[in-house]
């Protein structure tokens, strides 16, 4: 019996060896597919890290951490790393500010903890942003300064308040981007309902990076900015000109409209193409950036010019028909009628006016208002001449310089008298 047993179990312990045990395999293995899952966005765990060979590298994987907008990285120093990683580090975190504008701008700390690991270093790095800073995220980024104009244009038709421009290349100081603000403006006034006052901090990094932080203040609330804008958008410009005319005569059309339909203002902050168009009062800056705005929806090349007359500061415009140039002083079109301020060259306004005639082309067209709508040219009068005055009378009145006395001919002088004779003496 008990080797019968023993028989037995032989036989099964062959039968396992054997590979016969397989059969049972199904009872305890099972294989399937497995769906890791996304990795998170934002931030990587510090157990996802990147190996450095060398300084240069590890000052790339911390500006990659601010362009990237993280806050943690864990960064591995390969074994054979050239230098010394945590004099590297402090380094890096102590002078990045002077070599990379954004880096600059936004991060307020930069700090790290270095360990030892088997044959190597690690270090988990941690990144402090600043909380006026905008999220990375949000910071415009360009190659050169190209475009420029665009971007500015488009964030005052969006009534803006804030943006931040990192250019890899630019020759802009803080004040020349501010003055781009207006320069953009003046342009366009449509592009806002009132110029803004730009603020504009600078950071710098290594060659022309430059970083600009522009804040735009419109000096209204976003409602009364709507409010306005709304307004201008709604005004029917076409209505006040026909489209069929010439440029010469829609350009007339536009600077009587406001001419007569504006008054002059000399309060300064009626500076606005509103004022002009919607409010109908405005001061020689706002009548110049109306026209500037009726004109660019009529096609007709128009800017602002910046000047004095009679050494007073004004504000005119120059307009362009068939490839002349020519001024348009709408202020003196309102007091002194629209044949003195419309289509006049350079020549009849040295004598009451200055400007920056480098910023500005050349008017010396052949055109000005008699030769554009046809008209007879009035004359002006000749200056009157004063007439003699006549020589007083005797019965002029006192206080009149009376006329000098005549002078008498002279008469011939008395004969003279003869001499008596003494008498004869008598004869003896």
């Amino acid at each position: 019996m008990r080797k019968t047993a023993l028989a037995l179990l032989l036989c099964l312990l062959i039968a396992l060896l054997s590979g016969c045990g397989s059969i049972y395999r199904a009872d305890y293995y099972h294989e399937t597919d497995v769906a890791f899952p996304e990795p998170p966005h934002g931030d990587p765990s510090p157990a996802d890290k990147v190996t450095v060979a060398d300084a240069a590298a590890l000052r790339s994987e911390l500006l990659d951490m601010v362009y990237a907008g993280q806050s943690e990285r864990r960064i591995a120093f390969d074994p054979s790393y050239d230098g010394d990683p945590r004099a590297d580090l402090e380094a890096a975190c102590g002078t990045m500010h002077r070599e990379d504008a954004l880096w600059a701008y936004c991060v307020q700390n930069a700090r790290f903890e270095v360990s030892h690991i088997v044959t190597r270093d690690e270090a988990d790095v941690h990144i402090d942003y600043a909380a006026s800073a905008l999220p990375v995220s949000e910071v415009l980024q360009l190659n050169y300064a190209a475009g420029l104009e665009k971007i500015l244009r488009t964030a005052m038709e969006s009534d803006s308040r804030r943006l931040v421009i990192l250019i890899g290349n630019s020759r802009y100081s803080a004040d020349a981007m501010a003055g781009l603000v207006s320069e953009v403006y003046r342009a366009d006034p449509g592009c806002a309902a009132v110029e803004p006052a730009a603020d504009v901090n600078m950071f710098s990094g290594a060659g022309r990076q430059r970083l600009y932080d522009i804040g735009l203040d419109y000096r209204l609330d976003d409602e009364e900015l709507s409010r306005r804008r709304a307004a201008l958008d709604a005004f029917d410009s076409a209505a006040l000109t026909e489209a069929e005319r010439s440029d010469g005569r829609r350009a007339l059309d536009l600077a009587q409209w406001l001419s007569q339909s504006c008054e002059l203002s000399s309060i300064s902050s009626h500076n606005t193409a509103w004022d002009a168009i919607i409010e109908r009062s405005a001061n020689s800056e706002g009548l110049a950036l109306a026209y500037v705005l009726l004109c660019a929806r009529q096609n007709i090349p128009c800017q602002i010019v910046y000047g004095q007359r009679q050494w007073k500061d004004q504000c005119w415009n120059i307009i362009e028909l068939d490839g002349q140039h020519y001024h348009v002083d709408l202020t003196a079109c309102i007091r002194d009628g629209i044949e003195t301020g419309f289509l006049r060259n350079d020549e009849s306004m040295w004598r009451d006016y200055r400007w920056d005639t480098s910023s500005y082309a050349i008017c010396a067209g052949n055109l000005d208002y008699w030769t554009l709508t046809g008209l007879e040219r009035e004359q002006t009068p000749p200056a009157e001449t004063e007439t003699p005055t006549e020589t007083p009378t005797e019965t002029e009145t006192p206080g009149e310089t009376p006329a000098p006395a005549e002078t008498p001919l002279p008469t011939e002088p008395p004969a003279p008298e003869a001499t008596p004779q003494p008498d004869e003496s008598p004869t003896p």
